[in-house]
C-alpha cells in the first residue's frame, strides 16, 4: 500500500511544542507543499490554501514527529513472530511456552525465540536442561530481552559443536557448570552465540518485508517519522529501500554498518561501497557500528573495577586496544564516517572516549559526530570529555529504573555506589553534552514499548509504570518535559543527520509531525505514558491518523 499524497494542513488551537523555548499555546501552523509555511499566534492564522484540511487540535500538543536514533526494526519485528517470553517468566513458564509454541509449528527444525530476563533466574542464567525436558531433539535458541545472551537445549549446543573444551571467540562467554565442567547451555555476546545462531537461517525476504512493515505500522502510531537502524546487516538495506520504492516507507532511515574488531582494513572497502550503494531520499549509512563491551548483566561490561559479585573479573574490552580502535576510526574519519559505539561499562566508555581522541590527534575531523551508545555507567572524570571531543551521548531512557534485574543482578554485580551513579543524564546535560535518545528497540528490559512517551516518562520520573514513589533510580540525574521532548526530537535528528530538515517547529522545515490527543504540559507526569498520536506526517503525508480524527 502506497503512501498517500503530501497534502496541505492548517493546524489551528494547537499547543506548539518549540525547542528551547516554552510551549506556544494556542499556536497555530502551515504546512504547505510538505513543508513548514509558516507558525504563529492562532489569533493571527493565515487563511489556508484551497483544497488544505484545518485540523482542530482543541489545545493538544503539536510537536516535531518523533526520533529514535537507535533501535532494531528487523531483528524486532523477526522477534514479534518466533516464541515470545516475558523478563519475569521464571523456568516453568519459559518452558510451558516454548513446548507450546513448539506444538503450534510441527513443522519448524529449529526454534527460536527470545524476551526472558535475568532477573528470573540465577546469576549463571538458566539451564540447557529445562528446554531439553519439553523440546530433546529440536534445537532451541532464545535471546534474552537485551539481546546479549541466548538460552540454548543440548540439541543447539550439538548443532553449534560447543563441549566443554570448546574455546569461546574473542568477546563471547560460553557457560559452564562449575561442578562438571559441561556447558550450561547459556552463550553470553553474540561472539558466542554466533557460534549456533549462524545455524539458523535467516527469515526469508518475503518475510522480512512483511515484518518491516509490521515495525512501520507500529512507528507511525507512535509517531515516529526518523530513525536509525543501529545494524543496518545484509539484507536490511535492500529492504529498507524495497520498501521505499514501492511507496511503503514511512519513516526516513539512517543506519550503521558494522566495523568488526576481529577483520582489517579491508572490511573499509565494504562500508565505502555501501555508503555509496545504499543511499536514498529516505535511507542512508551515516556511520560504523561498533561494540566495545557487552552488559552488566551479563558479567560482560568492561568496568574500570571488578565486578563485585565476581571479584575475578571486570569484563573485557572486545578490540584489542585503543589503539587499534583509534586507528580505525581514523581511518573512517578519512571518509567521513564517524563510529557509532556499543559502551556500557565505565571502562569501555573511557576506552571509547580515548580511542576518539587519539583519532582526532592523528588529524581527523572533531566534528563528525561520533556516538556512545548506551553509556550506563559513565566514571565522573569522564563526563566532561563528551562535550569537549564533541561526542553524542545516545542514552536509552526507557532504562532508567529498577527493572526486574536490578535487585537480583545488577545491584549485587555493580555494588551501591557504582549502582547508584547508572544512567547520567542531567549531569552530562549540565556539561554540554549533545544528548540523543533512543528505546534500542526490541531491547528495552521489562517494558517492550516502541512509544517514545514512555521513555519520556521515566526520564522524569526514573521510574517506570506500576513501580511506586520512593522506587527511583538515582532521581539526581532526572530532568523536565521539555527537556526530554527536546531529546526525542532535534537531539536526535542531529544524531541522525537530519536536524536541518526536522526535528523542530521552524518555518521551511519538512512537515515531519505528530499531532497528539492532549496537551503534555498539562498532563500529570504519571500520565505521559497514556497519551497517544492522533495524526502522524511524513513530508507532509498522512501515515498514521486515528480513526474519526
Amino acid at each position: 500500500m502506497s503512501l498517500p499524497e503530501s497534502r496541505d494542513w492548517l493546524f489551528r488551537r494547537a499547543t506548539l511544542h518549540l525547542a528551547g523555548r516554552p510551549p506556544l499555546r494556542p499556536g497555530a501552523l502551515l504546512v504547505k507543499e510538505g513543508r513548514i509555511a509558516w507558525l504563529g499566534p492562532d489569533g493571527e492564522a493565515p487563511t489556508p490554501p484551497p483544497g488544505a484540511e484545518v485540523f482542530d487540535l482543541a489545545g493538544a500538543t503539536l510537536l516535531p514527529g518523533f526520533q529514535d536514533s537507535h533501535l532494531h526494526p528487523f531483528i524486532g519485528a523477526t522477534d514479534l513472530v518466533e516464541c515470545r517470553l516475558e523478563p519475569d517468566d521464571g523456568p516453568e513458564a519459559c518452558a510451558r511456552k516454548v513446548a507450546a509454541y513448539a506444538a503450534a509449528h510441527p513443522d519448524r527444525r529449529l526454534l527460536r525465540g527470545s524476551g526472558w530476563g535475568y532477573g528470573a533466574f540465577p546469576p549463571t542464567g538458566p539451564r540447557r536442561e529445562i528446554l531439553d525436558a519439553v523440546v530433546p531433539d529440536l534445537p532451541v535458541f532464545l535471546k534474552a530481552n537485551d539481546g546479549h545472551s541466548a538460552w540454548v537445549n543440548s540439541a543447539a549446543l550439538r548443532l553449534g559443536g560447543i563441549t566443554r573444551d570448546t574455546v569461546p571467540p574473542t568477546g563471547g562467554v560460553i557457560g559452564h557448570d562449575p561442578a562438571t565442567g559441561e556447558p550450561t547451555g547459556v552463550l553470553r555476546e553474540w561472539p558466542a552465540m554466533l557460534l549456533v545462531a549462524d545455524h539458523f537461517p535467516l527469515p526469508g525476504h518475503d518475510e522480512m518485508l512483511e515484518g518491516g512493515r509490521l515495525f512501520l505500522a507500529g512507528a507511525a502510531r507512535c509517531g515516529l517519522t526518523a530513525i536509525h537502524d543501529a545494524q543496518g546487516k545484509d539484507p536490511h538495506p535492500e529492504l529498507w529501500q524495497t520498501l521505499e520504492r514501492r511507496g511503503e516507507l514511512t519513516v526516513r532511515v539512517s543506519a550503521s554498518r558494522r566495523l568488526h574488531h576481529a577483520k582489517g582494513v579491508a572490511q573499509l572497502d565494504d562500508l565505502r561501497a555501501a555508503v555509496e550503494r545504499h543511499r536514498s531520499p529516505l535511507f542512508r549509512f551515516t556511520s560504523a557500528k561498533v561494540f566495545l563491551d557487552g552488559v552488566v548483566e551479563g558479567n560482560t561490561a568492561f568496568l574500570l573495577e571488578p565486578y563485585a559479585n565476581r571479584p575475578d573479573t571486570r569484563g573485557e574490552p572486545m578490540w584489542a586496544s585503543v589503539t587499534h580502535l583509534a586507528e580505525m576510526t581514523a581511518d573512517l574519519g578519512r571518509i567521513g564516517l564517524p563510529i557509532h559505539v556499543h559502551a556500557v561499562g565505565d571502562a569501555a566508555v573511557r576506552f571509547t572516549l580515548d580511542a576518539i581522541e587519539a583519532a582526532q590527534a592523528l588529524g581527523t575531523d572533531p566534528g563528525l559526530r561520533h556516538q556512545i551508545t548506551h553509556a550506563d555507567l559513565v566514571d565522573p572524570a569522564d563526563r566532561p570529555r563528551f562535550a569537549r571531543l564533541g561526542v553524542i551521548a545516545n542514552l536509552q531512557p526507557a532504562w532508567f529504573c529498577r527493572d526486574s534485574s536490578y535487585a537480583r543482578i545488577t545491584l549485587p554485580g555493580l555494588g551501591p555506589e557504582r549502582a547508584g551513579r547508572l544512567y547520567a543524564l542531567a549531569s552530562l546535560l549540565r556539561l554540554g553534552t549533545r544528548v540523543a535518545c533512543s528505546t534500542d528497540w526490541p531491547f528495552m528490559g521489562d517494558r517492550v514499548d516502541l512509544s517514545p512517551l514512555n521513555s519520556i516518562r521515566t526520564a522524569i520520573l526514573r521510574r517506570s509504570v506500576g513501580q511506586p514513589p520512593g522506587e527511583e533510580l538515582n532521581p539526581a540525574e532526572a530532568v523536565d518535559l521539555p527537556t526530554m521532548l527536546d531529546l526525542h526530537t532535534l537531539g536526535s535528528a542531529y544524531a541522525n543527520f537530519r536536524e536541518a530538515e526536522t526535528g523542530s517547529l521552524e518555518v521551511g522545515k519538512l512537515a515531519d509531525l505528530v499531532a497528539l490527543d492532549r496537551d503534555l504540559h498539562a498532563t500529570p507526569t504519571e500520565d505521559l505514558h497514556l497519551a497517544r498520536p492522533v495524526l502522524t506526517l511524513l513530508g507532509g503525508r498522512p501515515v498514521w491518523r486515528e480513526p474519526g480524527r
